[in-house]
């Protein structure tokens, strides 16, 4: 069971008790970038903790020490079906849900997405979203132990434009909001009106266009993916046109991330794409998007209410999601059922009203007349 390394305490308690914890593995963590202030005074006192690489703690068992000392236990297989992990929500709608996902589930999605995104052990992906991230987890983690490709990890923020291009990946996963500090900061080197001006010479655009991938360490990178939140037409087309085929992806943690997808060689730009492999969706009265998936959950760890009230008695995902299928079969969302927003890192938002408590005095400031009445507010 995943924790997001940014969490605040009071989540983190809550995760840890509900969740049930028998044992806390600590990696890196150091208070700068994530919560580690404010969580480690909230780690119950009788929980054990071992120490991983780069850990804060040096006052509990270490995990190198531990592997030196010890045989590696005899492996067994599970049972398929049984409980393999569970995934927390990130609680923007109230106390975060605890998704039970089995070791079924996760294979089931590796074997899905081979048939979208022909996977083989030559293959190079960089870690970076924290692996409490579904699609993190689908993506990258279940992907490299299920194929056994090379799998790189980003060491910091200040050190990721390094860390991807030493990995040059061939499949890479991101999310919207990075996609955008991509295109932002080659429009920072490389103007707009200078680039339409390259990308129009013959000979010279195509040196420019694998210049500009591989300064982001993209050249090698086959299959582009981008989900979580919605990404503009304009900047997955601008990708596209660099030769980077970005593809946009959907999934929720409710099916392990293993919804959607457009697939290579036939994305509709505006659309998440068509159904995954064994994935049927279809749209309810009321225009939401229900899915069901074979990367679907077991349901919601101690709450049978929420579980029922979320899958249909015909097993449909209830996704919150409102959307239209179009006449080729591809998923385009419209908007939420609740009245809530996604920001560019995937994180649902609840509007609130804003209050005016003042206004300046305008007339002091415009050139032009205020009435009287406003002037004196």
């Amino acid at each position: 069971m995943p924790l997001y390394p940014t969490l605040n305490g009071e989540t983190a308690a809550y995760v840890l008790e509900h969740s049930e914890a028998k044992l806390l593995f600590l990696g890196k963590m150091d208070g700068t970038a994530d919560g580690w202030n404010d969580i480690k005074g909230r780690i119950p006192g009788d929980l054990p903790v071992v120490s991983l690489p780069m850990s804060p703690r040096d006052d509990t068992p270490q995990w190198l020490d531990l592997v030196a000392q010890n045989e590696p236990a005899e492996p067994s297989l599970p049972d398929p079906d049984s409980l393999a992990t569970l995934i927390y929500t990130s609680g923007s709608t109230g106390r975060p849900k605890g998704v039970m996902h089995s070791f079924r589930t996760m294979i089931s999605v590796a074997d899905g997405l081979q048939q979208i995104f022909p996977v083989s052990s030559d293959e190079r992906m960089l870690s970076y979203l924290p692996l409490a991230h579904v699609a993190e987890r689908a993506a990258v983690e279940t992907q490299s132990l299920y194929y056994g490709f090379h799998l790189y990890f980003a060491n910091s923020l200040d050190t990721f434009q390094e860390d991807l291009q030493r990995a040059r990946p061939t499949l890479f996963f991101s999310v919207p909001r990075l996609w955008m500090k991509f295109y932002l900061g080659v429009n920072a080197k490389l103007p707009p009106k200078k680039q339409k001006l390259l990308f129009n010479i013959p000979v010279v655009k195509s040196l420019v266009k694998k210049k500009v991938l591989k300064q982001l360490g993209l050249d090698h990178c086959r299959a582009a993916l981008t989900g979580a939140a919605p990404l503009s037409g304009e900047i997955i087309a601008w990708y596209r046109n660099l030769g980077l085929e970005l593809l946009e992806v959907y999934g929720m943690s409710e099916n392990f991330g293993y919804s959607h997808a457009n697939r290579p060689g036939q994305a509709k730009v505006g659309t998440v794409g068509n159904a995954n492999p064994g994935v049927e969706h279809r749209i309810a009265e009321g225009g939401e998007v229900e899915v069901k998936s074979p990367g679907q959950m077991l349901g919601y760890f101690k709450n049978e209410e929420k579980t029922r009230e979320d899958v249909t008695d015909d097993g449909f995902l209830k996704t919150g999601d409102m959307g239209e299928i179009d006449s080729d079969g591809c998923l385009r969302i419209t908007g939420r059922v609740k009245d809530l927003f996604k920001t560019s890192k995937g994180k649902y938002v609840v509007p609130v009203p804003l209050k005016v408590v003042s206004i300046i005095r305008w007339r002091r400031w415009c050139v032009w007349p205020v009435p009287t009445s406003l002037s004196r507010a």
